[in-house]
């Protein structure tokens, strides 16, 4: 068995790449879409000592709706293999990551000038942090893995 052939087995969604698809798909939008809510509704007792904090949510939530659209589309484009996808599939991840940068913006946006714990800032340090490391994994994958490569070509 030569390697075109070796390649021509990993070809299809499965393992890592189906994990992926499920989580742009089901996981991801599912989880953020808690959040929003549980979020969403949690800020009204703290609206009276962030005056933006109504208005940054908003802006948040449709971000946040938007960012769950595309990686569904994305997903969807993945799953069904269709051409572009893994160009779509690495738009997405940082698209997503500059998200959450911006959301930590926000953040700061919506509680500043009130003086904050340290604690604060250590959460949206590790949400970056998150959001980065899981772009990096997810790029790489895409880059390097040899059932992307089987199943969608270069």
């Amino acid at each position: 068995m030569d390697g075109s052939e070796s390649d021509l087995s990993l070809a299809g969604v499965r393992g890592w790449l189906l994990f992926f698809c499920i989580n742009l798909v089901i996981l991801s939008p599912v989880v953020s879409l808690i959040f929003l809510y549980v979020g969403y509704n949690g800020i009204g007792e703290y609206a009276y000592l962030f005056p933006r904090l109504v208005p940054v949510a908003t802006i948040d939530s449709v971000a946040t709706v938007a960012i769950v659209l595309f990686g569904i589309y994305t997903g969807v484009g993945l799953w069904r293999v269709r051409d572009g996808a893994v160009r779509v599939a690495k738009t997405y991840l940082i698209v997503n990551l500059a998200y959450g940068f911006a959301g930590v913006i926000l953040q700061i946006v919506s509680i500043y000038p009130l003086e904050i714990d340290s604690s604060y800032f250590s959460d949206m340090a590790q949400s970056a942090v998150r959001a980065t490391i899981f772009t990096a994994i997810w790029y790489s994958y895409l880059n390097r893995s040899r059932r992307v490569h089987a199943t969608y070509g270069t």
